[in-house]
């Protein structure tokens, strides 16, 4: 995966990468959803975002665009994590795939499992690049940074 560094991007910043409002990545941080590396440390302070944060945030973006509740999200993160043993599922995972309003894992490019019920999947599909949200994040910090 690509990297930029020891470079932190704040939370407004992040939302505007991942095409949400402030008020939503808030939330999703609140929940439990998402973690930041680098919390706010109390009044006066603010989160800082490291590369590998921004592409799960834009991966949940993009999931939710595509209809994914957050409640799959999270279920199919813990089934990921605990069944599968995919350590990071929203970073390290090459493909997630959308069918409807479940989310499934490409094993390879032959067969997608179902995170959740750990069943098969074959229907028309929307693919979720993450290598791909992670090489556009790379670009859009770099030129955050000339900017």
């Amino acid at each position: 995966m690509p990297d930029v560094g020891e470079y932190r991007l704040g939370s407004k910043q992040v939302a505007r990468l991942a095409g949400i409002p402030y008020r939503t990545l808030d939330g999703w941080l609140r929940s439990g959803l998402l973690i930041c590396s680098s919390p706010a440390r109390g009044t006066g302070t603010r989160r800082e975002f490291s590369f590998v944060d921004v592409v799960r945030v834009r991966v949940v973006a993009q999931l939710r665009r595509h209809g994914v509740s957050l409640q799959t999200v999270r279920r199919a993160v813990r089934e990921l994590t605990e069944r599968w043993g995919v350590r990071d599922p929203l970073a390290q995972a090459e493909r997630l795939v959308v069918v409807g309003e479940k989310l499934f894992w490409d094993l390879d490019d032959a067969a997608l499992l179902d995170t959740i019920s750990g069943q098969l999947a074959a229907r028309p599909l929307v693919i979720v690049p993450l290598s791909q949200i992670a090489a556009d994040t790379s670009v859009q910090i770099a030129q955050l940074r000339a900017a």
